[in-house]
């Protein structure tokens, strides 16, 4: 008898874990040739943001505009959003200046030593925002898990979203997609 709560809790548990998070749609479909191709949103989603970089550089929505932007929320905590500012470096050591490259750190006003210790650890270059999510929130930017990666064009139009790690390769589908619709509006 005494060993059926713990039982029960251990059901409990396992199917907890069993549910897991919500699933991430896939970043791309398989087409009817075989290749993959991105899906890109629609334009009309151009959020308004600011937000002062750990350097003293703007990581704004202005500042975004007329080049095509990769912006990571991230939090100190968690191994993925590591592997995320990883991959984010990967695409500014190769993609600039085409594309700006953005970070902003989601922690609790008080956590501002070891958002800069994240920063100076993983050697981030490109400019890194400690923000709380209330200020994330505040921006409408439809953040909800870190990581998040949003994708916008150079008018300032998310084009992609990944909620959850997005690899370096992903990021570059959809920065040669973004090319390729970006050529097909100019012809």
């Amino acid at each position: 008898m005494r060993h059926r709560p713990f039982r029960g809790l251990l059901a409990i548990l396992f199917a907890l874990w069993g549910c897991g998070g919500a699933a991430i749609p896939p970043a791309h479909d398989e087409s009817e040739e075989g290749s993959h191709a991105v899906r890109l949103l629609p334009s009309g989603d151009t959020p308004r943001f600011r937000f002062r970089a750990l350097d003293g550089r703007e990581v704004s929505s202005d500042v975004a505009l007329g080049r095509t932007s990769v912006i990571a929320f991230m939090a100190t905590f968690d191994w993925a959003s590591q592997a995320q500012a990883r991959f984010i470096s990967g695409i500014e050591r190769h993609h600039t200046p085409r594309v700006n490259c953005f970070g902003i750190v989601m922690e609790q006003a008080e956590n501002a030593p070891l958002v800069e210790s994240f920063v100076t650890t993983l050697g981030l270059r490109f400019p890194v925002a400690h923000v709380t999510s209330s200020q994330v929130g505040k921006a409408t930017l439809g953040v909800r898990t870190v990581p998040t990666v949003l994708v916008m064009d150079a008018g300032g139009n998310v084009i992609w979203r990944s909620r959850g790690l997005a690899t370096e390769d992903q990021l570059r589908e959809v920065l040669h997609a973004v090319e390729a619709q970006t050529k097909k509006k100019v012809k």
